[in-house]
């Protein structure tokens, strides 16, 4: 996959612990996709996080003014639509991040969604039939979630 003229929006809007573990992949992706153009799209408190990461952009999402409510999200799609974006890694994968994925895929924008392993950590957390199953790191969750938009990001190197 040619990556010129690429720009992905990695979204994750969570807890600074959520955010803080996307660096490494965020790194790595940098790394190893020198000519990717890259957005981290969260909170403007955790902007520092990634300030000193080469090729890597901090978008900020006012939840609670400018990108609150239906007609919020909206505006965060065009505000990242306007910025260049052509592919979305939604890290977050809640309904505010999934409508902006979904809007972006409507108008054929490749899009990936981080799958948080909800139904395996139910199995293993049951009270009747636990399945004790390892469960996959968020970190490499994310990365099967690049992989879905063709980036093979390797955190050994």
């Amino acid at each position: 996959m040619s990556n010129n003229a690429q720009h992905i929006a990695i979204i994750r809007l969570s807890a600074m612990g959520d955010v803080a573990m996307t660096v490494p992949v965020v790194i790595a992706l940098s790394k190893q996709y020198p000519d990717l153009k890259i957005t981290v799209v969260s909170r403007p408190f955790f902007k520092s996080i990634f300030e000193n990461i080469p090729n890597v952009n901090f978008f900020s999402v006012h939840t609670h003014h400018q990108h609150k409510g239906f007609l919020g999200i909206f505006k965060l799609y065009s505000d990242l639509k306007a910025l260049g974006v052509t592919q979305i890694a939604d890290f977050h994968n809640v309904l505010r991040s999934q409508v902006v994925r979904q809007l972006f895929a409507f108008f054929g924008k490749k899009v990936a969604a981080t799958d948080k392993g909800r139904a395996e950590k139910k199995a293993l957390t049951s009270l009747t039939n636990k399945d004790f199953r390892p469960l996959k790191t968020m970190t490499q969750r994310h990365l099967d979630t690049l992989e879905e938009l063709g980036y093979s990001v390797n955190l050994d190197k």
